[in-house]
């Protein structure tokens, strides 16, 4: 559209003229114009400069409209998407770290991978800066495309071995920017190369690696075959090739219909990103999909060529401003959402470790009664008929009332004289060489196994809690030997609101898995914990990866006597999930609410202006 409002200096510039010439005409009312403030700068009107042009012999000067093909121009809605987008990735890294969700031996670079992060923000910034105050005009414009396109590459090669689509993404974006470093392109035809390139990439991507597209967690789509996908991905491809060549011979048809497609696509794979835990990936979507739906009504923003550089300024400032504020709130929110929800895992440690040692004490206090009440001595020393140990061995597992799963008595030479409820493999098997055998025996204490994993079919792992057993003259005549009933304490653990997600594992002292044996990896590394963090008066509270490289909250505590260890994991990703959508909506609201209020700002002044040109 048509320039509307122009500085003295411009005015100079267009008619030929000193500046001093155009003050002259001011002064005489030659020229009739605005001024902001009493002793502010002039703007003047296009119809006066028209007048001017006409009273010389020459034609009213008029703004080109950009065209789509024309040679690059400042500042352009592609600039803006690559400096939004950086400084989105640049700060979604410090809010909810990309190596969190990726094999954990990125861990290990996660510094280099935060320097990166913090270039591409502050590159994000200067590009942004270089579009308000129209600095391109020289080799530092195209040194800065050449920073983030290294910047992206570099990403890329980071990505590579742990997520194609991912890195393929940096890799189209780094792609685009060099070569606009060396060939000037306009804003759109260097979005319709990216979108092709990403296009074509991604589907690249999934036919090297299918898990690529992991954080598409969709049934359908990963129950599709190869070929299938193929297929699909070519005609996909083809609609996307096909319509951005329409779109660049200028049909708004296949312009709006690009939009649609690339917008509805990005939007999508920003919500799947998110719900999947993948914060840079769900930025790229959102941003994506947000500068694709504005093509069709601009390629280039103006709303600053108006201003003076005081204005500009404080536009630019507003920015970054907006930005970074918004970024330290959400930093802070997030921050103390997961201090709250390590809280939270630290009192279901807490609860889980006081209940497993109630149920361990109640169990040894059951079978410590039935012992001294010295029925089942005086059927051993009667020469331990069946009938008669049958009828106390069914007294203490009633007694138990159902904590036991299985109570078994010995001779004084460890073989196993009867078992209640029966157990035909277990009948006269000799336990002379086993620890819940010889220790009650030798110690004449009660003892506690760890889990044991039966030699005999059709028998559950179990814990075992023996008991020696004397008669009145202290002779020892064999061990009463309860099995726990282990389903029982899982039970007690949920009725109490732990292990609701399965993410709750007891340990014994020797390592091996009483509860949620499934855990094994996270237990086995948790293990390897200092002894201080995991001491029998506090909870020990970590944030580590697994042997699977997925990142989780764990939190530890020792069942106090018995050395065993309650375990309580959830992944990040599960463990933050209600967080994580609340801070996302933080973020995308700072993300608006800069944009438009800076957009609403200049229009008003905009506005104003145009008013005060009218009135005079």
């Amino acid at each position: 559209m048509p320039k509307s409002i122009y500085t003295v200096k411009e005015v100079a510039e267009l008619l030929g003229f000193s500046t001093n010439t155009v003050y002259k005409y001011l002064d005489d009312g030659s020229i009739k114009a605005v001024r902001l403030g009493t002793e502010g700068r002039f703007r003047i009107p296009a119809s006066e400069v028209d007048k001017l042009l006409q009273e010389r012999g020459g034609n009213p000067q008029k703004m080109k409209v950009t065209s789509f093909d024309q040679g690059q121009e400042f500042p352009g809605v592609f600039d803006w998407f690559i400096g939004f987008l950086s400084i989105g990735i640049g700060l979604s890294q410090f809010i909810y770290p990309i190596y969190f969700f990726t094999n954990a031996n990125l861990a290990g670079i996660a510094p280099f991978v935060d320097v990166i992060c913090v270039l591409l923000l502050i590159s994000g910034i200067l590009l942004l800066g270089f579009d308000i105050f129209n600095i391109g005009k020289n080799n530092r414009r195209s040194s800065l495309d050449i920073i983030i396109g290294v910047l992206y590459l570099i990403l890329t090669g980071i990505f590579v071995f742990q997520n194609y689509v991912v890195a393929f993404g940096y890799l189209s974006l780094s792609l685009i920017l060099l070569m606009s470093a060396l060939k000037k392109i306009s804003s759109y035809s260097r979005y319709l190369i990216f979108i092709n390139v990403l296009c074509f990439l991604v589907g690249v991507a999934y036919i090297l690696s299918p898990e690529s597209l992991r954080a598409l967690n969709i049934s359908a789509i990963t129950a599709f075959s190869k070929n299938t996908y193929i297929f699909i991905w070519m005609i996909f491809f083809g609609l996307v090739l096909l319509s951005s060549y329409l779109a660049y011979r200028k049909n708004i048809v296949f312009i709006r219909l690009i939009a649609v497609i690339v917008g509805i696509t990005s939007f999508v794979y920003a919500i799947l990103s998110f719900t999947g835990g993948f914060w840079g990936s769900a930025v790229f979507g959102i941003i994506l999909g947000s500068f694709s739906m504005i093509f069709p009504v601009t390629d280039r923003f103006d709303f600053f060529r108006n201003r003076n550089k005081k204005e500009s300024a404080i536009g630019f400032v507003w920015l970054v401003v907006i930005f970074l504020t918004g970024s330290l709130i959400l930093r802070a929110i997030h921050v103390s959402l997961q201090r709250s929800v390590l809280a939270e895992m630290e009192n279901e440690a807490e609860t889980a470790s006081v209940i497993t040692k109630d149920f361990i004490d109640r169990n040894i206090s059951i079978l410590k009664t039935s012992v001294e009440s010295g029925d089942l001595a005086n059927a051993l020393s009667e020469g331990g008929a069946v009938g008669d140990l049958d009828r106390e061995l069914k007294k203490m597992f009633l007694l138990s009332n159902n904590f036991f799963a299985r109570v078994i008595v010995t001779d004084n030479h460890g073989k196993v004289l009867d078992t209640y409820p029966f157990y035909l493999q277990s009948q006269n098997v000799d336990l002379s060489d086993r620890d819940h055998f010889i220790q009650p025996a030798v110690t004449g204490d009660i003892y506690i196994s760890g889990l044991i994993q039966p030699k005999s079919s059709g028998v559950s792992p179990s814990v075992l809690i023996s008991s020696p057993i004397f008669d009145s003259n202290d002779k020892f005549l064999g061990v009463a030997i309860a099995s726990v009933n282990l389903l029982e304490l899982q039970k007690q653990l949920k009725r109490a609101g732990s292990d609701e997600t399965g993410m709750l594992s007891l340990v014994d002292s020797q390592g091996n898995y009483v509860l949620n044996p499934g855990l094994q990896k996270t237990i086995t590394s948790a293990l390897s914990e200092k002894s201080g963090d995991t001491s029998a008066r506090r909870v020990g509270l970590t944030v580590d990866y697994n042997s699977d490289g997925i990142l989780e909250f764990r939190a530890s505590k020792e069942v106090e006597e018995y050395g065993w260890k309650v375990f309580v994991t959830k992944p990040r990703s599960m463990a933050m999930k209600t967080y994580s959508s609340m801070g996302f909506g933080i973020f995308l609201f700072f993300m608006m609410f800069t944009t438009g209020s800076l957009i609403f700002a200049v229009y008003l002044r905009t506005e104003g202006v145009n008013r005060r040109i009218e009135i005079n």
